[in-house]
């Protein structure tokens, strides 16, 4: 009788454990800018806000990830929250319009899948990224690295903005036209924590 009862609690704290769910947050020093180039200059623009929010089966976000559970992930970038570095509000209007902010307020990407590579310190999370209205599959690859609890990656994607049907954008009369390709960079500290989190640069 004694045996039978330890068994069943020590089945019960198993299947506890193997059903457990942990939850991650965006931290603090979350970042995320995109650079451009144009017949007249070079150009970033700076998310003022990121909303994130990450689900993972384990116990541990950090031995989640080592033992690469099944996880979720959704970044979401608010269009209308990108500034240009030369705090050009015109620049800021023409990607708002290129990226038919009022219509689709958010460039989304939502992770179905990742590989860690442990040796190389990588990370590769494959999903959907959304921007102006179109979805298409993207791997996005980065650095990572454990530090108190937290993971952080650093990385950078470049883009066409044409494969997502934006046409890039112009100033001066259409004297000044930003090339097709940007490279979106992110600096992204996921944190023990329930729910999205915002964060600014």
């Amino acid at each position: 009788m004694r045996r039978t009862l330890i068994a069943a609690i020590l089945m019960g704290l198993t299947s506890a454990v193997a059903g457990a769910t942990v939850t991650a947050k965006l931290g603090a020093g979350s970042k995320l800018w995109i650079e451009g180039d144009s017949t007249l200059h070079k150009w970033a623009s700076d998310a003022t806000k990121l909303d994130a929010s990450l689900t993972m089966d384990g116990a541990a976000l950090a031995s989640g990830l080592s033992a690469q559970a099944p996880a979720k992930l959704t970044l979401d970038v608010p269009v209308k929250e990108m500034r240009n570095r030369e705090r050009s509000g015109a620049m800021d209007k023409n990607v708002q319009k290129a990226l038919k902010a009022d219509k689709y307020p958010d460039i989304v990407f939502d992770m179905s899948a990742y590989k860690l590579d442990a040796a190389a310190g990588t990370i590769s999370a494959t999903g959907q990224l959304s921007i102006a209205g179109v979805t298409k599959p993207q791997t996005v690859v980065a650095k990572y690295v454990q530090k108190a609890g937290r993971i952080i990656l650093d990385g950078e994607q470049p883009l066409l903005m044409t494969d997502f049907g934006v046409k890039p954008p112009t100033a001066m009369f259409g004297t000044i036209k930003a090339d097709d390709r940007v490279v979106v960079k992110f600096h992204v500290e996921l944190e023990p924590g329930a729910g999205a989190a915002k964060t600014g640069r």
